[in-house]
């Protein structure tokens, strides 16, 4: 029953569209801020539904919380961290507010734009995201490339602000049934997803943090996976969402180009193992590392 209670709920994230929430938080507060200090850098990315994510140096650095702000003042809550006080916007780029700490200034670096201003350009899957699309997850400016870290063809942008938020989108050939296996092999760790593909779930790592969102397309299988600091969690769903739109809008399109030298090597010796009997066992000599799950999340 809890399950079923949470899917629900997850839906029902999937389905509302990411909205300026008006009441919350005074919408010349979103984006993302860099603090002035000389000895590090601190950034302080605010949305418009009150999440806001803050990372610098050290774990200590780390929150992932809501806030709340209007009429010159501040709320915010995170884990093991509260605090309230007066906030000024000196100018449309600063903003001088005051908690627990004193006063801190913070200079704006990233604001929300309208998405679509620039179509895709690049090669294989880079050309299914733009750079603007990709920012308003990151909540940075972002430069992307292929990377076969997301598979052969798959592209990686990266936050200009931090290393270790980025995006990966890639795409490969669906062997028929493939999609659907790999899907129920996931068991209830997952959220099916409206409006996109012709089908398209999410998964759910470590309680209610967000791996990737796949989505099948024709025989087009497409996973985008959005590596956050701190992690991705279900708030951050509605926006991979809106993401995985966009790549699926572009598909119409799209085709894969052929196979690689290397890969069609590894397929033909694939095929001629398996013609001489081959029954899965490694090479003489070869042995699989233990395999590490994913770590509990313990929090900041």
């Amino acid at each position: 029953m809890k399950s079923k209670l949470f899917a629900l709920t997850a839906l029902l994230m999937v389905m509302a569209e990411p909205a300026p929430a008006a009441d919350i938080v005074d919408m010349a507060l979103v984006g993302t801020w860099k603090l002035e200090w000389q000895h590090a850098g601190l950034f302080w990315a605010i949305r418009s539904d009150g999440v806001y994510r803050m990372h610098g140096p050290g774990a200590a650095a780390r929150q992932l919380g809501k806030i709340e702000a209007k009429q010159g003042r501040f709320s915010m809550k995170a884990p093991f961290w509260m605090d309230s006080g007066p906030y000024k916007l000196s100018n449309a780029d600063t903003l001088v507010i005051t908690g627990q700490l004193g006063p801190g200034t913070w200079k704006r670096v990233w604001t929300p734009t309208k998405t679509g201003s620039k179509e895709p350009a690049g090669p294989g899957a880079c050309g299914l995201l733009a750079a603007d699309e990709v920012a308003q997850v990151l909540r940075a400016p972002v430069t992307g490339g292929q990377d076969p870290r997301a598979g052969e063809g798959g592209c990686m942008f990266r936050s200009q602000l931090g290393s270790l938020d980025r995006v990966s989108i890639g795409i490969r050939q669906n062997t028929p049934g493939f999609f659907q296996n790999n899907r129920r092999s996931k068991g209830e760790s997952i959220v099916d997803v409206s409006g996109v593909g012709d089908q398209a779930y999410a998964e759910l790592v470590a309680g209610d943090n967000l791996g990737r969102l796949q989505f099948l397309r024709r025989d087009l299988w497409v996973t985008i996976e959005a590596g956050l600091n701190p992690q991705a969690t279900m708030d951050d769903l509605p926006y991979l969402v809106e993401l995985s739109r966009a790549a699926d809008r572009r598909l119409g399109g799209f085709s894969l180009p052929g196979p690689s030298d290397s890969a069609r090597k590894r397929m033909e010796a694939f095929e001629k193992a398996k013609a001489g009997g081959w029954k899965g066992r490694l090479p003489a000599g070869k042995s699989i590392p233990p395999q590490k799950g994913p770590k509990p999340f313990k929090g900041w």
